[in-house]
């Protein structure tokens, strides 16, 4: 019984090493960790900074710090234009840190996704978003992207951190460890 046991073992370590590796696990999202400050991004509403505050502590990378200097509209201080070359549900993630004292505001964490969009632009087939709380801590936030299978032609997710304003002027936080990876858990889209 035990040699058998021992065969069935071999089997499945060698299936497994046998299988292709799959580069599933790539992020998609271009400098996600400000490692080179904030390379890879537009600014569309604002013009966010570098900071050095990590959400790993790390000393070797930073956070994108973004700032709402009105008090009467969400503005997205970065922005990336992601194409997609895989189908299946995406992850969208993000670690964000409120600093405390600020008064209430939000920063946020949204999303669309297109076909036939190679610039993110034109009509969408799923958009979504989430408010990040997160004062006083380094939090983690994820939101499920769909996307067709296969994938439309230059399907593209046009990925943004915002920040709602305050009831002050000057209300702002940091974004850290952006990614858009593929969804293993719900790979095909049920619960």
């Amino acid at each position: 019984m035990k040699r058998r046991s021992k065969n069935v073992l071999l089997r499945v370590l060698a299936a497994l090493l046998l299988a292709p590796a799959s580069p599933m696990a790539q992020n998609l999202i271009v400098n996600g960790d400000f490692d080179t400050g904030l390379d890879g991004w537009e600014f569309p509403d604002a013009t966010p900074a570098w900071s050095p505050l990590d959400a790993g502590d790390s000393a070797q990378s930073g956070s994108a710090h973004g700032v709402n200097m009105s008090t009467s509209g969400r503005v997205c201080v970065l922005r990336q234009c992601v194409a997609l070359p895989r189908s299946g549900r995406q992850v969208l993630s993000v670690w964000a840190y409120t600093p405390p004292g600020q008064g209430l505001g939000n920063l946020v964490l949204s999303y669309t996704a297109r076909r036939n969009a190679p610039d993110c632009t034109g009509g969408s087939f799923a958009s979504g978003g989430t408010y990040l709380p997160s004062v006083g801590a380094w939090t983690y936030h994820a939101l499920s992207v769909p996307v067709d299978d296969p994938p439309a032609p230059d399907t593209t997710v046009d990925v943004r951190l915002c920040v709602d304003p305050a009831r002050q002027v000057g209300f702002g936080g940091h974004f850290d460890r952006v990614r858009l990876v593929p969804d293993v858990i719900f790979r095909d889209g049920t619960d």
